[in-house]
């Protein structure tokens, strides 16, 4: 009896240290539902409130080294801090923002209709470091 118990001990204390090891070394990032509210905010910052609520909003999890394979744009290489395994949250959703620019020549000031926001945001920070539209 006492060997069992010995044996189940030692399995059990294996097991823990095997699970807090698995706790402990896994990458944490922001979930699915905070990168695309994250989006929303940055295309406000850097736009207008939006004219109506964004739809088709899709956020996809990848590594930096996918994006351009993937959405056909080379954000990562903006700010050179996010490496090739660097995950990212990259979101896309359309909807209509505007955005100021310069003056015309004529000195007016019409904004410009921008209809697609798209961001990378760090998975792991939740910052947002690249924008297009």
């Amino acid at each position: 009896m006492n060997k069992i118990f010995k044996l189940l001990l030692v399995i059990f204390v294996v097991l823990g240290a095997v699970s807090a090891y698995f706790l402990l070394t896994q990458e944490k990032y922001i979930d699915k539902k905070t990168a695309i509210e994250q989006a929303q905010l940055s295309c406000m910052e850097v736009h207008s409130q939006p004219q109506e609520e964004p739809y088709n909003i899709e956020a996809k999890l990848i590594k930096c080294a996918d994006v351009v394979a993937q959405t056909g744009w080379n954000g990562c290489s903006i700010d050179g801090y996010h490496s090739s395994d660097s995950m990212v949250w990259f979101v896309s959703m359309d909807g209509l923002w505007f955005h100021w620019g310069p003056p015309a020549e004529d000195g007016t000031n019409a904004p410009i209709a921008m209809t697609k926001c798209q961001v990378l945001i760090d998975a792991k920070s939740g910052h947002m470091f690249a924008l297009r539209s």
